[in-house]
């Protein structure tokens, strides 16, 4: 059994990919060690109906899968990291595509240029 998260993003497309590509840039050991991250892609209608459930108007979405189920107390530093990234106005995390996956606090986006 995998586990899996979505990460639905109200950001743009390149802009989803912008942050996508700075986690995996500044924190390698989670971003492709912990977790598999999937290039971020456009969401559909169903995937923007899940993401709206949840309070957020997705524009696309990223996936992240467990590589060890002996890391999840990592996951959730990781997860929680990618909520500081995008901000919690922008993003909502969710586990598969039935539960969110909330962040401990609110985040504004992260400047990272």
């Amino acid at each position: 059994m995998s586990i899996s998260y979505v990460a639905h993003s109200a950001n743009p497309l390149r802009e989803t990919q912008r942050r996508v590509d700075f986690l995996k840039r500044v924190r390698p050991e989670w971003f492709g060690g912990v977790l598999a991250v999937s290039d971020a892609r456009k969401a559909g209608k169903f995937d923007r109906r899940v993401a709206f459930a949840f309070g957020i108007d997705s524009r696309c979405q990223f996936s992240l899968h467990v590589l060890n189920k002996d890391w999840l107390d990592t996951v959730r530093e990781a997860i929680e990291y990618v909520y500081e990234v995008f901000g919690t106005e922008d993003l909502v995390v969710t586990f598969e595509t039935d539960a969110i996956r909330p962040p401990l606090r609110a985040y504004a986006p992260m400047s990272i240029d």
